[in-house]
């Protein structure tokens, strides 16, 4: 975004961020000199309401059937008073919101982004007319691999069928507007990017485009660095499904889960320096999924746990939205970065789950008002800084929601927030 950074805080020690969540996103499309707004929800002035247990013996009680979270919370604390004597300026930047989106406490339910709320993000182009000048995709029947190449930047397909389970990749520098008719939607696909439509449970299909796209490239089909966010088992979406206020789908059990992310088969898209940060909830079954020595997903793929980034949810002044210390319900999320075992470094963390490997760990504190349900900073640049990942590196995003400049996204959303109905003109000097 011109005239503005995503980082509006940052410690000379790097280990403590304030992070704009939709200029984030809105900066790893590479938009050049097109000023385009992420249109968000208001944010968040107050903290939500909570029910924390009135008396000692009931948060005794409850708290003695959760995990020990002591040390999260004192670098939270921690974190919060270097912010706090450092930072005098703004938790977020100014906002394009629709009316009826306020982020509230009340089950985490946000409207999402509808065409009749959103602004015309390109002037001059009919939503629902094919291009002058565009090349049809159509034409390519059979194809697993669309190739966007110059001077070709304005693309249409008559069904979005004909880009699912293929890899499209944009060669361009430039943007590529990609309609599709039967959607009735346009999207602009990031100079340099690929995007894998379909769903993550068919992995065979991913990994062959990806070779076949690594080989036309002449370049590894490995990734330098890999970020997910799973859909965890949540009861709370489950029930807005059956009522219709779903914002996205979430696998039913924990073992469902499992069997997700180890038949994706994620070892092999990993290079031999590479890193996997994958977003978990609060629960101690889901952090030993990935981090248990017997059996879990970093485990399994050959990694180590070297860094924790705790990302905590605070109002447009700075104010967690819960208590930190809370016991039903926590005001911040967690990704686990680990890295190839053979070179993986790090420094002291206190432990909390005996099945986790939480030796040689750093960890780090990125302050966000929350956005649109579900969504989360885009961590790009941060990686980049601190983890030592080269300019022309290799990324990956699974489950992926939008798009990122250089970078490939796997998942049946992947096109989500890169529908014009999602942005609009950034009218700011």
């Amino acid at each position: 975004m011109s005239g503005s950074t995503i980082v509006l805080y940052r410690n000379d020690s790097d280990d403590v961020w304030v992070i704009d969540i939709p200029a984030s996103i809105a900066e790893a499309q590479a938009f050049g000199n097109d000023r385009l707004k992420l249109i968000s929800c208001p944010a968040l002035e107050k903290p939500w309401p909570h029910n924390e247990p009135k008396s000692d013996k009931a948060r005794d009680i409850l708290k003695s059937q959760q995990p020990d979270d002591r040390g999260l919370q004192k670098a939270i604390s921690d974190a919060l008073a270097i912010v706090r004597a450092s930072h005098s300026g703004a938790y977020c930047l100014s906002r394009v919101a629709q009316a009826a989106s306020a982020a509230t406490g009340e089950k985490r339910r946000r409207s999402e982004i509808t065409p009749d709320r959103a602004a015309e993000a390109w002037p001059g182009h009919d939503r629902f007319r094919p291009f002058k000048d565009g090349y049809d995709l159509s034409e390519e029947v059979g194809e697993s691999l669309h190739v966007i190449a110059p001077p070709t930047t304005n693309l249409y397909v008559k069904s979005q069928a004909e880009v699912e389970g293929k890899m499209v990749h944009n060669a361009s520098p430039s943007i590529a507007n990609l309609r599709i008719q039967d959607k009735s939607i346009m999207c602009r696909i990031p100079p340099f990017s690929s995007f894998f439509l379909g769903d993550c449970s068919a992995s065979m299909p991913f990994h062959r485009a990806v070779r076949q796209l690594a080989q036309r490239q002449q370049t590894k089909s490995q990734f330098d660095v890999v970020v997910m966010d799973p859909p965890w088992p949540s009861a709370s979406v489950r029930r807005g499904a059956q009522k219709g206020q779903a914002h996205y789908n979430v696998k039913r059990s924990l073992w469902d889960m499992r069997q997700l992310l180890f038949d994706m088969d994620l070892g092999p898209l990993i290079s031999a320096d590479g890193l996997l940060a994958v977003w978990i909830t609060n629960k101690p079954t889901i952090n030993d999924m990935i981090l248990s020595q017997q059996d879990g997903l970093f485990e399994s793929c050959g990694l180590q746990l070297v860094e924790e980034w705790i990302w905590v949810k605070v109002t447009s002044s700075g104010e967690p939205i819960l208590p930190v210390d809370g016991l039903w319900r926590k005001p911040y999320e967690i990704l686990l970065i680990g890295r190839k075992k053979a070179t993986a470094k790090g420094r002291d963390l206190d432990g909390r789950h005996t099945a986790s490997p939480r030796h040689n760990v750093k960890r780090r504190v990125i302050f966000a008002v929350p956005d649109l349900h579900s969504r989360k900073p885009c961590l790009k640049q941060p990686l980049k800084r601190i983890l030592g990942i080269s300019t022309d590196h290799r990324g990956l995003e699974i489950f992926a929601r939008n798009l990122i400049s250089g970078w490939h996204a796997w998942g049946n959303e992947v096109l989500k927030f890169t529908e014009e109905m999602c942005w609009t003109r950034d009218c700011a000097p």
